[in-house]
């Protein structure tokens, strides 16, 4: 807030290991025991479908997941879940639970839903709605550029921004790929 700006350092393996930690780790959580429903409980939340598309869902306080049965209508469904299946064993039951009324109605119907309880959600993009919307478009996350004895060449830009450098990516081509010999 001084105009001062800092030096960042993100190792790529620090920044992979993040990102993939929950998916990739969750049988590495709990060192001491080997508890299948806690190491479950660990793993990544899955898409619920929709009737014309799929949704993540990651309700995970009291008031996220009473407001996801809300939004489904079926807050009773909530104290009924975690009775049966306990608070360390809820995240795939809920999951179950919210889809069996997710799949009646559109993703956009959810997303209203969902967005005015505060509920965090997610729709699941194909690779064309994601390089078509408007988040994409606003955050420049790619570029196109004429390589020679290529063509056109899409490129997403490297996550990281900073105020004293352009928007960092590749801005020429790559060397030509070595030539095999013929066998």
């Amino acid at each position: 807030r001084n105009g001062v700006g800092k030096r960042v350092d993100v190792a790529m393996d620090d920044a992979f290991a993040y990102f993939n930690s929950s998916a990739a780790m969750a049988h590495r959580v709990y060192l001491d025991h080997n508890d299948p429903d806690a190491v479950a409980n660990t793993m990544p939340a899955r898409p619920v479908k929709a009737l014309d598309g799929w949704l993540v869902i990651s309700a995970v306080t009291r008031k996220q997941i009473d407001a996801a049965f809300d939004a489904i209508g079926r807050p009773e469904q909530v104290d009924e879940l975690i009775a049966e299946h306990g608070v360390r064993k809820l995240s795939f039951p809920m999951l179950d639970a919210l889809e069996v009324v997710t799949q009646t109605q559109t993703v956009e119907h959810w997303v209203r839903e969902f967005s005015a309880r505060d509920v965090p959600h997610e729709p699941c993009h194909t690779v064309d709605q994601h390089l078509a919307s408007d988040y994409v478009e606003q955050a420049e996350l790619y570029s196109e550029h004429d390589w020679p004895d290529i063509g056109r060449v899409r490129q997403i830009r490297h996550p990281a921004r900073f105020t004293s450098w352009p928007r960092l990516g590749h801005r020429s081509p790559p060397p030509p790929a070595p030539q095999r010999p013929e066998r």
